[in-house]
């Protein structure tokens, strides 16, 4: 299996994500979590699935569908896994998804 970065250019094609860091914080997965990348030539752009993150995001190249990927699991993280707010029901399974598939370290 080969990392996000270095996925080729067929589609679709199974992509094992890996660490990555953001600002000041490094996300290291904690299980295998695998994305289905995949272009669509009728739009022109790379789609990125991950049903264990409940992740759908798009990009019209590759490089900027990684920083996607990598924003929006830093959104999540820090809407839902950071909050002290009271969270509905669907929001707290989604934080508790998150927690048990990442460390997230501050590197500050």
């Amino acid at each position: 299996m080969i990392s996000f970065e270095q996925m080729l250019l067929k589609s679709p094609e199974m992509i094992l994500l890996t660490g990555f860091r953001m600002d000041n914080l490094i996300f290291k997965p904690q299980k295998s979590l695998f994305l289905m990348v995949s272009y669509d030539e009728e739009t022109g752009y790379w789609n990125c699935v991950c049903d264990a993150l409940n992740m759908h995001v798009y990009s019209k190249n590759k490089e900027d569908l990684i920083l996607e990927v990598h924003e929006h699991i830093v959104f999540i993280w820090e809407a839902y896994a950071t909050t002290q707010e009271e969270l509905s029901l669907d929001a707290q399974a989604l934080r508790d998804m998150y927690i048990d598939c990442f460390e997230v370290i501050d590197a500050t």
